[in-house]
């Protein structure tokens, strides 16, 4: 089985899903913290929805865009935070 798959977790099925939209509002946070563009990766880094057209189960799945996303999130926020903790070690060593 191919890596990225996109894979039912009730039946197992790999061909018949629909992707769905989601029902939730944009986040506030990223967009306080980054900007309305960190919001949008942030957005398009979450896992996907789909149903299955097999047993018409819901189901939440990464997509390989929405991986590639989701590196590049991972990587705002660890730069964010190795940026704040170099900002308080210079404040508390000077």
């Amino acid at each position: 089985m191919p890596l990225l798959t996109t894979t039912c977790p009730a039946c197992g099925e790999t061909k018949a899903h629909h992707r769905l939209a989601r029902s939730e509002y944009s986040p506030v946070a990223p967009q306080v913290l980054g900007g309305v563009l960190w919001a949008l990766v942030f957005t398009l880094s979450r896992k996907r929805r789909f149903r299955c057209g097999r047993c018409a189960k819901d189901f939440f799945c990464h997509t390989p865009v929405s991986l590639a996303w989701l590196a590049i999130w991972i990587l705002f926020c660890t730069s964010l935070a190795i940026g704040i903790a170099i900002i308080l070690l210079s404040l508390m060593f000077s």
